[in-house]
């Protein structure tokens, strides 16, 4: 009798033994489940952030796209409408050298009148022709409050060539004054003051 509870408890011992190291490896697997567990958690808001910022950046992608289609359309108006400028101009050069050459001023003259006296003819009042202007004014800007007048030089169709002139600012002899409307712009050369249209 003593030696089959001698062996019970033998056996006992051994089982008991066998849950320690069961419930030790369970611990540990548990451990290492928590473990895991933040990680995922972890990388999931690693995830989560990116997704966000990758977002963020497709938007900011769009955005600019549709600035830069927006820019070269307007760039493409612009140097249509400065090679349109630039044939007009090589088209009507030589009328327009005409039409700036000064006429011939008459000198005074006087004649006898059927009394004897001596008549002065008037002096014939000359029309100053329009000097050419170098450049094409070739718009009128309005920036923080004040207007600019956009000019190039004749010839020229460069979008690099366009200069913003400010009240006083001058330019191949030509000084800008002021705006009179919305597509007039007044300039002063040689004395005198000369408006130019918007083309």
């Amino acid at each position: 009798m003593s030696g089959s509870v001698t062996s019970l408890e033998a056996q006992s011992r051994k089982h008991e033994k066998q849950l320690e190291s069961v419930s030790s490896g369970l611990e540990s697997v548990q451990n290492q489940l928590a473990d895991f567990q933040g990680e995922h958690s972890k990388l999931t808001g690693s995830i989560n952030k990116l997704s966000s910022e990758a977002q963020a950046r497709r938007t900011a992608i769009d955005e600019y796209s549709e600035r830069i289609d927006d820019i070269t359309s307007r760039l493409s108006q612009v140097e249509g409408r400065v090679a349109g400028l630039s044939k007009a101009e090589s088209n009507t050069s030589q009328k327009e050298s005409k039409q700036n050459q000064q006429p011939v001023t008459k000198s005074k003259t006087s004649s006898k009148s059927g009394t004897g006296q001596i008549v002065k003819k008037p002096e014939r009042s000359v029309r100053r022709a329009a000097v050419e202007a170098p450049f094409v004014l070739t718009g009128i800007e309005r920036r923080g409050g004040q207007m600019f007048a956009v000019v190039i030089p004749r010839g020229n169709s460069q979008i690099s060539d366009m200069r913003l002139l400010s009240p006083g600012d001058g330019m191949l002899g030509w000084t800008f004054r002021s705006i009179q409307d919305s597509g007039t712009a007044v300039f002063s050369v040689n004395g005198a003051q000369q408006s130019l249209q918007v083309q």
